[in-house]
């Protein structure tokens, strides 16, 4: 017999051919079928073996006699198998991995079995997020696991509970995403790890039994013979699972800026206690104009203001920047109706406050990313800084400011956004006020009563009130503006807010002019009813008063800027200086009520 031939299969298996020929000569087996694990083999393969062996006959030198075993057919058990192999962590703005941003971890599933098989992903709330020590970590958030198939070309999304994928074939390999945000709070370099499945720890992490966790990644059979190739009946081996992880590092923590024109850093006066290193109350305060003799309590429908506002962030590479408005802290304070336009560049936005959120001009709501501007490209630092402008058009039957010391504010954030549209809960963001007043600075008339030359005042008429008086002859009326600039003041230890102050605020005093009768001869005797008191004009502020004499014109003479005259009809006081956010002042003056004035006299 010839020498035997060693064969090591790639399972390691140890066949000797000619163990098996001498088996079957000795044994007279002439037919023989049985299963066995092969690797390479598809499931269901027959692997034939027949032996052939030469002899001679000593009485008949030189001649060869051949002799042949039965065959003997060995068939290819169904065998499952898988590993997992880590592929790529991906950012998914292409920038640095940042606190906010959204990450891809990409692995590689392989059905190493040899028989085509599903295979079991588990849902993301039960995917292992840990440090690099394998502790749980709570650094990232795992929303969404997609796996993509051979020959696809797009990604499909695992239900949220878990589930199998379709079937692929033996020796195919497919890919997992598992996608993960980085919490806000992330420190600068900590490790962000992220496990696909859960066996032993390595080496042993490819191709084991599995053992049941909520986590685990597994081959499950195909029932049947269905898809083609399938063999019927559970594979040998059992249920095989694998494992691989993926790290990150987090860089610093992206910070976006948005604030008044050319101060994105402005800081108000309230810490964001979920983002420390936000300010979100920092603003810019404007003024819609307000009409002449638009009294207390009226209703109006304010013109359109327009703002300037400043972006930027502290990333080292380029970030896109979106823009939308936000609810204000007390809903209330904005009147439902106002509209909202967010412009860059050539693009433009229009929102509707519908008095509890933002929606899109006919009243829908902002799902999608083309719902809003977003800012491309913009770069790390003051040198990246962009402007956006935001226009407030406050609805028809608004109140006046003076009336509610209070102004209409529009807060406007910006965001890195993420994979899902609009503004989330970890996307880095930062929020400016666009505060419109309707006018801010208020002045309410007092008198009071002093005896002067007449009799005894009535009871409490000689405390200043709104309340009406009844001067006899020789009394003295003692008229009073108080003055408020109502607007919100900076905020101590805050910088870059954009705050209002009058500027060349003046009191206009005219005893003649509209309703206004107290320095008019209203029973036309050649004299005014009410005669200045010399020295009286008085205002709480550096200022000057000037004088006007209008009426009756009995000297001839013209009595502006004579503080001697008591025919004065009209007073103008004007302030030096600024009139700051929330400074309040003072301008009085006082009339004597002629003896034969009719009365009452209109202030």
């Amino acid at each position: 017999m010839k020498s035997c031939k060693k064969v090591v299969s790639k399972n390691n298996l140890r066949l000797y051919r000619c163990f098996l020929a001498t088996t079957i000569l000795v044994h007279g087996i002439f037919h023989l079928i049985l299963p066995a694990l092969a690797n390479g083999a598809k499931a269901g393969d027959t692997l034939e073996n027949t032996a052939t062996g030469t002899y001679e006959d000593p009485n008949d030198p030189g001649k060869t006699i051949n002799t042949t075993s039965n065959t003997v057919k060995v068939i290819i058990a169904e065998v499952a198998g898988i590993t997992i192999t880590k592929n790529t962590v991906t950012d998914v703005n292409l920038g640095d991995i940042e606190p906010g941003d959204e990450l891809y971890y990409d692995f590689k599933v392989k059905n190493t079995g040899n028989d085509p098989s599903k295979f079991q992903l588990p849902a993301a709330n039960r995917v292992r997020v840990t440090d690099e020590n394998g502790n749980a970590s709570t650094n990232g958030i795992v929303s969404k696991l997609q796996y993509k198939l051979k020959g696809a070309t797009v990604f499909t999304d695992v239900p949220a509970g878990g589930g199998e994928t379709p079937s692929v074939d033996a020796g195919d390999e497919f890919d997992v995403r598992v996608i993960v945000t980085v919490v806000p709070t992330a420190a600068a370099d900590s490790i962000l790890r992220i496990y696909l499945g859960n066996t032993p720890d390595s080496p042993n992490n490819q191709n084991q039994p599995r053992t049941n966790n909520d986590d685990d990644v597994y081959t499950v059979d195909n029932p049947g013979t269905t898809p083609t190739g399938e063999i019927a009946g559970d594979p040998a081996n059992g249920t095989r699972e694998a494992s691989d992880f993926l790290e990150a590092t987090v860089k610093a923590q992206t910070k976006v800026f948005n604030g008044p024109k050319d101060a994105p850093e402005a800081v108000g006066l309230t810490t964001d206690t979920a983002n420390p290193a936000y300010q979100n109350d920092d603003f810019t305060n404007k003024s819609s104009p307000v009409a002449a003799n638009t009294e207390p309590g009226k209703l109006i429908n304010p013109d359109p203001v327009t703002f300037t506002n400043s972006v930027q962030h502290s990333g080292s590479s380029p970030k896109d920047i979106s823009i939308l408005p936000t609810p204000p802290t007390i809903p209330g304070d904005l009147p439902t109706g106002t509209k909202v336009t967010i412009k860059f560049g050539s693009e433009e936005r229009e929102y509707l406050w519908n008095g509890t959120k933002f929606t899109k001009t006919d009243g829908t709501d902002i799902t999608a990313k083309t719902d809003y501007i977003t800012i491309p490209g913009v770069t790390g630092g003051a040198g990246g800084k962009r402007d956006y402008t935001v226009t407030v058009d406050l609805p028809a039957n608004t109140a006046l400011s003076t009336d509610t010391e209070k102004g209409y504010p529009v807060p406007i954030t910006t965001f890195i956004d993420d994979a899902t549209p609009g503004l989330g809960t970890t996307e880095p963001r930062n929020t400016t006020i666009d505060r419109v007043y309707t006018g801010f600075m208020k002045m309410e008339k007092l008198s009071k009563l002093e005896k002067g030359t007449g009799p005894d005042v009535p009871t409490g008429q000689d405390t200043f009130s709104k309340d009406d008086k009844t001067p006899a002859a020789g009394n003295i009326i003692v008229y009073q503006i108080v003055y408020k600039n109502i607007s919100e003041a900076a905020p101590t230890g805050g910088n870059g807010n954009v705050t209002l102050s009058a500027k060349s605020f003046k009191i206009i005093e005219d005893g003649t002019a509209g309703t206004n009768n107290w320095a008019k001869d209203n029973n036309s005797d050649g004299k005014i009813d009410t005669s200045n008191e010399v020295g009286s004009a008085i205002g709480s502020a550096t200022g000057t008063t000037a004088f006007f004499n209008g009426e009756p014109p009995t000297s001839g003479t013209d009595q502006s800027g004579d503080t001697a005259a008591t025919d004065v009809t009209k007073y103008e006081y004007s302030v030096t200086n600024n009139v700051a956010p929330q400074e309040t002042g003072t301008f009085e003056f006082k009339r004597k009520v002629s003896p034969d004035s009719p009365l009452p006299l209109v202030p």
